[in-house]
């Protein structure tokens, strides 16, 4: 499939400025909270909004500047890896203290406050290296130049009358979902294969990327892509929870190993740490447990979204407005892209 040309259409520019507006005001908002640490919903909002910005900046790459979109990209994704290594703190953390909440044997309860205190003490560490990374998306200025830009797009998109809902927006737009949706197809096989860990943490990706493209876009469809967005997230929660088992199932091990050196080295002997190994491997048992369910509602819902015509209606959907139009060849020359 290859890109549709005319991608810097001041109807598509418009659109993608005002798109990018929203974003770029959603991590600004969050700024002061994730310097506080208070509250890590702020973390994970901002997060979130960044890897919108992230995903949304390709799309409307010939818009910009070779020189502004290579800058602006990589200081996004700078702020967005430094946000998500203590994301990744907050919601394991937030996990084991709900999970302990609902445990009752006293013998697992050591191993479990041993690990929520070792990601504590990660999690603080790494504050100092998220506040490090926000000053210096503040002091270079990145969000206000983004802005200035975007706003100028605006004013001269609406100075040529500009309209967002132009050919070329439903077409790449079309293009683009219809490209996500291949990338989500060419992980088809290795879903009902329980043991494809890798392939199935891929898909996650590629779903997620699909689920950006079409919040992206979505503004353009007068709401008719909320029902496909709802669907997808759901396919995303799933091999999300799936994903986080597999980290668990992964870390625990280790985390035992280091914890009996550390017990060694500090007590001379391994008592403490066998107090915190049946929680331990409780966990992971648990988790293992976790998984397999999730697996096998991941081949169910699977199949549920392909008996109830999910992915016809997507392409009816995003194709719809393209029919009638002049260059409508567009759809034909394409296909049907990520078909099963």
């Amino acid at each position: 499939m290859s890109i549709p040309e005319e991608e810097n259409d001041p109807g598509f520019c418009l659109y993608g400025a005002r798109n990018l507006l929203v974003l770029l005001s959603a991590v600004g908002g969050e700024i002061e909270g994730v310097r506080e640490a208070e509250d890590i919903e702020y973390v994970h909002r901002m997060r979130v909004a960044t890897r919108r910005i992230r995903a949304a900046l390709p799309l409307f790459r010939n818009c910009y500047s070779k020189k502004e979109y290579r800058y602006w990209r990589r200081e996004i994704r700078r702020i967005t890896r430094t946000l998500g290594e203590a994301r990744d703190a907050d919601v394991q953390v937030d996990f084991l203290q709900k999970y302990l909440a609902t445990l009752s044997p006293q013998i697992y309860r050591s191993g479990l406050e041993c690990i929520i205190l070792r990601l504590q003490q990660k999690r603080k560490a790494l504050q100092p290296g998220v506040v490090t990374a926000l000053d210096r998306f503040v002091n270079l200025g990145v969000a206000r130049e983004m802005e200035d830009a975007l706003r100028r797009v605006v004013v001269e998109a609406q100075l040529r009358h500009a309209d967002m809902h132009s050919h070329t927006s439903y077409e790449q737009a079309f293009f683009h979902i219809s490209l996500a949706i291949e990338e989500v197809f060419s992980y088809e096989r290795f879903v009902s294969q329980k043991e494809q860990i890798e392939k199935h943490h891929a898909m996650r990706i590629a779903v997620k990327r699909f689920r950006y493209t079409m919040e992206s876009f979505s503004g353009l469809y007068d709401g008719q892509m909320k029902a496909h967005i709802k669907a997808v997230k759901h396919l995303q929660d799933i091999l999300g929870e799936m994903h986080d088992c597999d980290v668990w199932v992964d870390f625990l091990p280790e985390f035992l190993r280091e914890e009996k050196e550390r017990s060694v080295e500090y007590f001379g002997r391994g008592e403490f740490f066998r107090l915190i190994e049946p929680g331990i491997n409780h966990l992971r048992e648990d988790r293992k447990v976790r998984r397999d369910a999730l697996w096998r509602s991941l081949v169910e819902y699977w199949e549920q979204l392909k008996q109830e015509g999910y992915w016809d209606d997507l392409r009816a959907t995003i194709n719809n407005p393209l029919q009638g139009l002049s260059q409508g060849d567009i759809v034909r020359n394409i296909g049907d892209p990520g078909a099963p």
